[in-house]
């Protein structure tokens, strides 16, 4: 406590912006409403510290999402791990990491919040921890961005929110306490409703030729192995659209997409790294391609962009396009080059042949951040109104 407030923790943990971004926008949320009442603390849980323990453990989970996407051999070993119950798989993953555990769950104890928030399954498995060894008494709340439950995911947690149906069924059948979970859309930031009002004055915006069909082509921080293969394919169809690559923080790709345009002189190609406004290419998009991570592919669906999903870099990501495809619908896998190629000019053609079967805002909702910053403070309020109306040796029995 400080100044008798309430500390609340957000956590964020760098294994891709898809758990990033919902933390941030719940933060905010949470921040902007509570904040007075709240002494709100932002914590990069792994790489603020300067233990050489946690920075490899950050480092190790990095580079296992990186590898995995480059490897048919660790893709199927985290394949398998999803047949295994949600208990051995945290017990594997302590003895894997007992010294890193350790020394995280010390950091939580120094740092004591009073509800700890994580889209990331570790830091709330940490935190369960604690909790169970009485280190501290921290409501533990959890929200995945992904449409799936999986095994690493700490069933303890306090309050565990869900984005659809499917999910809060499995979750139910996979042993999480139906009272600690809360079914909310999707979270996306509100700077998505900041964008152009059509798709026209997006093109202008961005430079791109506004007479012309766009295709937006989006990487993530990781790619795969067929991305070059892929871009290259696309970039020299001769396509009558602007094709629009999207980098991210992806050098190696954006330098070899850079030098094909020079060398092949290529017009209506746009090139780009890591941008702010990716809202406004997507509003400018008439077809999205790239790897199935959950954040993609939900912010594509907001703006009713027809998803080709071109590589599923783990087992999550199969698993995420396989719920698109099957439950959301606009969504279809296209693996190889030329099936690539021929979707994309098939949806041009007949934007039809990829219709949704789910409208935007029944998949997310621009108010969700809110209702979990609502649902997070009065779970705390709850907490701390039974911890000062407790007295007596029995407290708590």
């Amino acid at each position: 406590m400080q100044n008798n407030k309430p500390k609340v923790v957000f956590t964020f943990v760098e294994a891709g912006f898809g758990h990033i971004m919902p933390a941030k926008a719940i933060c905010d949320a949470f921040e902007n409403k509570y904040g007075k009442e709240c002494e709100v603390v932002r914590w990069n849980i792994f790489s603020d510290s300067s233990d050489p323990v946690i920075q490899k453990y950050c480092r190790a989970i990095y580079g296992w999402t990186k590898e995995t996407s480059q490897s048919k051999l660790l893709y199927a070993v985290e394949g398998l791990s999803y047949k295994i119950p949600s208990k051995l798989t945290l017990k594997f993953l302590d003895i894997k990491f007992r010294k890193a555990k350790k020394k995280i769950m010390q950091s939580i104890v120094d740092v004591a919040p009073d509800l700890m928030v994580s889209t990331y399954y570790s830091p709330s498995h940490f935190a369960s921890e604690c909790n169970k060894y009485n280190l501290t008494d921290t409501l533990v709340a959890t929200y995945t961005p992904d449409p799936v439950i999986y095994p690493a995911w700490d069933r303890r947690a306090n309050l565990f929110f869900v984005n659809n149906q499917s999910q809060y069924k499995r979750a139910i059948r996979t042993g999480f306490n139906e009272s600690s979970l809360r079914l909310i859309p999707c979270v996306l930031r509100k700077e998505i409703s900041q964008t152009s009002p059509d798709k026209v004055t997006a093109k202008i915006n961005l430079g791109l030729d506004k007479g012309k069909k766009t295709v937006i082509y989006a990487l993530g921080a990781y790619g795969t192995k067929k991305d070059k293969k892929h871009l290259k394919t696309l970039l020299l169809a001769n396509l009558d659209a602007n094709i629009v690559v999207i980098c991210g923080k992806n050098q190696s790709v954006y330098d070899y997409c850079k030098k094909l345009v020079e060398e092949k002189n290529l017009k209506n190609v746009y090139v780009v790294g890591f941008v702010q406004n990716i809202f406004e290419y997507l509003r400018a998009g008439d077809v999205f391609l790239g790897k199935s991570g959950s954040n993609s592919l939900l912010e594509a669906r907001y703006f009713n962009l027809p998803i080709l999903v071109t590589a599923c870099a783990s087992p999550l990501e199969t698993l995420t396009a396989k719920y698109y495809i099957n439950n959301v619908g606009g969504c279809k896998k296209v693996l190889s080059s030329r099936k690539m190629i021929k979707a994309v000019k098939n949806i041009f053609a007949n934007p039809s042949t990829c219709e949704s079967k789910v409208e935007a805002n029944q998949l997310c909702d621009l108010t969700s951040a809110e209702k979990i910053a609502d649902e997070l403070y009065f779970a705390l309020k709850r907490k701390l109104e039974n911890v000062q109306g407790c007295k007596g040796e029995n407290c708590g029995k």
